[in-house]
């Protein structure tokens, strides 16, 4: 929390109830559909996502909005969400719009910069999250809100302060977008390397297939089932739950492309019969069967042996290639864009539900070269890979880099150290002496006004 001995001279500590108007929405009653499709936008906090609010998913009718608690918040208004998945994410009105109850509207008044507040609240987004408050889906209060303690400047600094963040974040956006578009990329030269392999051209100079006479250096195709032997797995089934005998064993859940994840390796009961067939040796390819998903069929990685004995489950089918196919060839065979095609087109069915089998993976054609280009080729591989894995890691540090850089100027921001202070300018003692007369004179206005309302109605009965 920032104290008052670390704030420039003219600046002031406050909270957003003493400068600000807070209020939340509501939603219509759905079973009314006269509510609902007319002509005023009304906003759900799922829409918040540190935006401009320019339209809504939804809109309802003035009936919709007179029989509710809802109300219209004005184009300007800072909305933060207080519920749910999105609570603490917040937006920026630019429109006239009602809300619903999840949402909470901090209405600054005039001499308080309502993009000062918003980049305030922005930099708080971690300490907003520390106040939920809650049981499974603990949430946030307007309560909360109106709490949040604000170092307030003078006005003219607090728009020299917004200037200043905007174009320092506009030249850290420019950056980032360079960065994520390299990032992207990333995968896509890892596909072409593997593509280039399998096709022969990174070994091409060396082999000089097209030219040699001599058949040993050939390429040839083979269905898996005459270089390997492929099995599956266990099946899970509660009759289990009676064997003594326990073994650690893969799930798809650990089977990632070219990854194992095995942070969590759960154990099944097994008969001894089973052990066998189902289990593990290092260098065992285990391919995915999938369910449907085109990005989850035929992921594949080579088993690590860190757990032995480790069985599988049969929704991993495993392969163990013999000497003439290098497992680790079989892997970049099977990653690449050719192997993919090949992989995606096997696993189709006539019921639509594309799945691979023990049958299918058996039929997979693969190219198989000499083992010592097969050697060759995996070396380079890896080589073009180090370096693009290289190139990765300058990528995300520089991304992380510019998230560091991104607060550093928020942290400056709100501790008065990003512009200089001008002594001319009124300080923020005086402005919130102002606001809070102006915040007075209302309420005494707006209670006035109800006591007369009262008055009237009381008369006229």
């Amino acid at each position: 929390m920032i104290k008052n001995d670390i704030l420039p001279f003219n600046w002031i500590l406050t909270n957003i109830e003493t400068i600000c108007f807070t209020t939340s929405g509501g939603t219509p009653a759905r079973k009314n559909p006269s509510y609902y499709d007319g002509k005023i936008p009304w906003l759900k906090s799922g829409e918040l996502k540190y935006n401009i609010i320019f339209s809504c998913e939804e809109t309802i009718s003035e009936s919709g909005l007179a029989n509710s608690s809802t109300k219209i918040i004005l184009k300007g208004t800072i909305l933060i969400a207080l519920y749910g998945a999105t609570v603490g994410k917040l937006a920026v009105l630019g429109i006239d719009a009602a809300i619903n109850q999840a949402i909470c509207a901090i209405i600054p008044p005039i001499d308080i910069s309502n993009k000062f507040l918003y980049w305030y609240l922005f930099d708080q987004r971690s300490q907003l999250l520390n106040l939920r408050k809650g049981g499974a889906q603990p949430n946030i209060s307007q309560k909360i809100i109106n709490e949040i303690v604000i170092p307030l400047p003078p006005l003219p600094e607090q728009h020299r302060i917004v200037e200043k963040i905007e174009e320092e974040f506009t030249r850290l956006d420019a950056g980032v977008s360079a960065l994520k578009k390299a990032k992207a990329l990333i995968p896509k030269y890892r596909q072409s390397v593997l593509k280039a392999a399998m096709c022969g051209d990174l070994t091409e100079e060396r082999w000089q297939r097209k030219e040699c006479g001599n058949c040993e250096n050939e390429w040839k195709w083979q269905l898996i089932k005459d270089i390997a032997v492929v099995s599956g797995g266990l099946t899970k089934n509660p009759k289990r739950l009676q064997y003594s005998l326990k073994y650690p064993y893969l799930r798809v859940a650990n089977v990632y492309s070219n990854r194992l994840e095995l942070d969590e390796v759960l154990e099944i009961g097994i008969n001894e019969a089973e052990i066998d067939r189902c289990s593990l040796q290092k260098g065992d390819l285990l391919v995915v069967e999938g369910n449907g998903s085109i990005d989850q069929i035929g992921r594949v990685a080579l088993w690590d042996g860190s757990i032995d004995p480790c069985l599988h489950q049969n929704h991993l089918i495993k392969v163990r290639f013999n000497k003439n196919c290098n497992n680790k060839f079989a892997l970049y065979w099977m990653m690449s864009p050719v192997g993919r095609d090949k992989i995606i087109s096997a696993s189709s069915s006539t019921s639509g539900l594309n799945t691979l089998s023990i049958r299918k993976i058996n039929n997979l054609p693969i190219p198989i070269p000499p083992l010592e280009e097969q050697h060759e080729i995996i070396c380079e591989i890896e080589r073009r890979f180090s370096v693009i894995d290289e190139m990765e890691k300058v990528v995300n540090d520089s991304l992380a880099k510019a998230e560091r850089l991104r607060q550093s100027v928020l942290k400056k921001a709100f501790e008065g150290r990003l512009v200089p202070q001008n002594p001319n300018d009124e300080p923020a003692s005086v402005l919130l002496e102002r606001i809070q007369a102006e915040k007075e004179q209302r309420a005494a206005e707006e209670k006035a006004g109800k006591k007369k309302l009262k008055t009237v109605k009381k008369n006229k009965v």
